[in-house]
């Protein structure tokens, strides 16, 4: 014969559940539990004098004058990312000799001729799956 566990038809009836009053005042005002109080963004200081305006100015300016830095040489997955395709895309059209790479050292790179080269000519052809049977 088979034993049968025992299952309580009222599991909770040894909890006792004590309610606990809230003043109406401390409804508005209590923070609800785990939520912690944010801080406003702290914003710089403002410079104190005429120096200080002036260095701000030309730090500013400075950065506006900077010139932006194309980069030359790109990884795969910087590559990959430029042509709007996946790495091993990237690798199927080198593979194909369709994109060249260029060493150094160890390293192989995809310079931005290369990139550039690449998207002006078309490559659909070269991918289409065959028709013949």
């Amino acid at each position: 014969m088979a034993s049968r566990a025992y299952v309580d038809p009222d599991p909770l009836r040894h909890i006792e559940v004590t309610v606990l009053e809230i003043p109406a005042t401390a409804k508005k005002t209590a923070m609800p539990v785990g939520v912690p109080k944010q801080k406003p963004p702290k914003k710089p200081p403002a410079p104190k004098n005429k120096l200080e305006r002036q260095q701000e100015e030309m730090r500013a300016r400075a950065v506006d004058a900077m010139p932006e830095i194309k980069k030359v040489r790109y990884t795969k997955k910087e590559a990959a990312w430029s042509l709007g395709m996946c790495v091993r895309s990237l690798e199927y059209r080198i593979r194909a000799r369709l994109i060249k790479l260029e060493r150094d050292g160890r390293r192989r790179y995809i310079t931005q001729a290369e990139i550039d080269r690449y998207n002006k000519t078309d490559h659909a052809k070269s991918f289409r799956p065959s028709t013949t049977i």
